[in-house]
């Protein structure tokens, strides 16, 4: 539709003149805006499909291995493992469930709980055995050691009482031996610091010397 150049009034088609200000409608000029009216407008960019460049691809979280779940437990209790293996054989899930409940493998009568827990576990049973034979073998030294001194105290001190020892010439000898047999003890702490230093980082190493022994097939 075209507008007056003069005063912007609406005109229709075949309008000479404006009706409110009198003006002579000047066809080109009518043609002009009616060409700049009914030209399309430019087409504004769409921001929403921009090329955006690629994408980074997510990581698909569910087609990661876990091997936490390369286990099912049974019926009966026991575990049954799948999945990778280490460098020691043992399945990756296995290592991964019960490394930390190991540690109780190596505290006194503690390794009843990954014995009665863990069942299925080869894992696990590696290293109760390991704490069953440092557990037995902690209980002999402590027995042998007190007949020992036993033995030495009826020897060195015939007859006298234990509150009267120190009064002995053989006082000193005897306060030594039992010094070192204290000393002696604390070879079984330190198996149970390295045994839980293993099971904790994966690993299946015997103790030194006891560890060889197998009570658990």
């Amino acid at each position: 539709m075209p507008f007056c150049t003069k005063c912007g009034n609406k005109l229709s088609d075949d309008a000479k003149f404006c009706p409110v200000c009198g003006s002579a409608i000047n066809e080109q000029t009518s043609q002009d805006v009616n060409t700049t009216q009914g030209q399309p407008q430019a087409e504004q960019p769409n921001f929403n499909q921009q090329t955006r460049g690629p994408q980074q691809s997510q990581p698909n979280y569910n087609n990661q291995t876990n091997a936490n779940v390369n286990y099912t437990k049974n019926p009966d209790g026991t575990y049954t493992f799948t999945g990778p293996v280490n460098e020691d054989g043992m399945y990756v899930s296995d290592v991964e469930k019960n490394k930390y409940l190991n540690i109780l493998s190596y505290l006194g009568i503690l390794f009843l709980i990954p014995l009665l827990t863990a069942k299925g576990s080869k894992y696990s049973r590696f290293h109760v055995n390991q704490g069953i034979v440092l557990f037995i073998c902690t209980i002999a030294y402590g027995i042998i050691r007190g007949i020992l001194l036993a033995v030495l105290a009826v020897i060195m001190f015939p007859g006298e009482e234990p509150y009267l020892y120190f009064l002995s010439p053989n006082f000193g000898i005897y306060n030594a031996i039992q010094i070192i047999f204290s000393i002696l003890y604390l070879v079984f702490p330190a198996l149970a610091v390295y045994g839980i230093y293993n099971t904790c980082t994966g690993k299946i190493k015997e103790l030194p010397v006891i560890g060889k022994f197998k009570l658990l097939k």
